[in-house]
C-alpha cells in the first residue's frame, strides 16, 4: 500500500475504476484482513441511524464499503425510512466492495469500485489521494495474492473459485 500523498501526487487519479472478480468466501475474508491491517474501516451498506455501521461479522457479507478510518466522519447517509439509512456512495469517500455470493453450486461475480470524486455545484470535487492509494493497494494485493490471470464474464477468477468450478460449481453474474 502506498503511503498517502507520496506517489499519488504525481499520478492522474481516474474519475472511476473497477475490478470484477470471483472469490470464494474464505478469500473475501483475506481482503477484510488486509483492510483491517491498514486501519481501514469496513462499513455495512445500511444502518439503523444516520451513523454508518461498521461490519462486525463478515460471514454473510455482500455489499460493503471501506475507507481509511480517518474518513469515517465524512461518510454520508441517506434516510429511506424511519429506521433505515444507506451510504450515499456518490458523495462519500469510500471504496465499494460487492463480494461474490455463493449459493449452492453458483458463485456470483463481485466488484471492487473506486470513485475519485463527484460533480458538486458545477465543479468536480476530488476525494483525497489516500482513497485512491487504498483502492490501488487492495487491487494489487488481490491480483498478486488471490486472483489468477483467468477470466470469465469479464471477472478475474480466484484460485479458490477455479477449484470450485473444477468440482462442478458454476460462475454467474447477476
Amino acid at each position: 500500500m502506498v503511503k498517502s500523498g507520496s506517489i499519488a501526487k504525481f499520478m492522474k487519479i481516474p474519475k472511476s475504476s473497477q475490478l470484477y472478480f470471483f472469490l470464494m468466501p474464505f478469500e473475501t475474508k483475506m481482503i477484510i484482513e488486509y483492510l483491517i491491517q491498514y486501519d481501514c474501516v469496513i462499513l455495512s451498506d445500511r444502518s439503523q441511524n444516520s451513523i454508518p455501521s461498521e461490519c462486525k461479522s463478515f460471514d454473510n457479507i455482500s455489499q460493503s464499503f471501506c475507507c481509511p478510518r480517518r474518513f469515517f466522519n465524512d461518510v454520508k447517509m441517506n434516510k429511506i425510512s424511519n429506521s433505515a439509512y444507506f451510504i450515499d456512495s456518490f458523495i462519500s469517500p469510500v471504496v465499494e466492495i460487492d463480494a461474490s455470493v455463493l449459493r449452492e453450486k453458483q458463485l456470483s461475480r463481485g466488484r471492487l469500485y473506486f470513485r475519485g470524486g463527484y460533480l458538486g455545484r458545477d465543479k468536480w470535487i476530488s476525494y483525497p489521494n489516500e482513497l485512491y492509494d487504498l483502492y490501488k493497494g487492495l487491487k494489487s494485493f488481490m491480483k498478486k495474492t488471490i486472483l489468477t490471470k483467468d477470466r470469465e464474464y469479464l471477472g478475474y477468477i480466484s484460485k479458490g473459485s477455479r477449484n470450485f468450478v473444477q468440482e462442478g460449481g458454476n460462475l454467474t453474474q447477476f
